[in-house]
């Protein structure tokens, strides 16, 4: 549990007080003295942690780590933040795994770059690549570019193949 100090008005003696922060009393009052005690303000009442992590606090053993976005007090710290977020370490990771993840990545990338042009050479074949003034016209292109683009007996047949989510029965 935490440990509260507090400082009293008239001869400055600090008291400490353990509790949970819920039940911390906003004053404190001595009745051999009749003095009163307020709350001061120190490192260990401004954190309302358990006692392990205001201490790591206390110590300035913290490092502000860039990746993480968070003061890290170690290395065990540093494990049980990656483990709650769900991330590992990249030493932890199967040999060649980054090298392999941004070749697949490539590939995907290469795929999607034919795909396209793909997509944009057939535009060119309906004239949908440039502005035209006949909107009629237009609009018949278009309508033979799609239905050559996406097939409706195909998106019946996999529907998953074109983004379309198959209804529920």
């Amino acid at each position: 549990m935490p440990i509260y100090e507090f400082r009293g008005i008239e001869t400055g003696r600090i008291y400490e007080w353990v509790g949970r922060y819920e039940e911390k009393p906003k004053m404190l009052y001595d009745p051999e003295t009749e003095e009163e005690f307020r709350p001061i303000v120190s490192r260990p009442s401004l954190l309302k942690s358990n006692l392990s992590d205001w201490q790591r606090g206390l110590s300035g053993a913290g490092q502000h780590d860039k990746a993480l976005n968070q003061v890290v007090y170690g290395e065990r710290h540093r494990d049980e933040i990656l483990q709650r977020r769900g991330l590992v370490r990249e030493q932890d990771l199967p040999k060649h795994w980054v090298e392999d993840a941004k070749d697949q990545q490539m590939k995907q990338n290469e795929q999607l770059d034919k795909d396209a042009d793909k997509f944009f050479d057939n535009m060119k074949k309906f004239g949908l690549d440039k502005q035209g003034s006949d909107t009629v016209d237009r609009v018949k292109r278009t309508e033979q570019f799609w239905s050559e683009q996406v097939p409706s007996g195909a998106v019946r047949q996999d529907p998953t193949k074109y983004g379309v989510k198959p209804k529920e029965k």
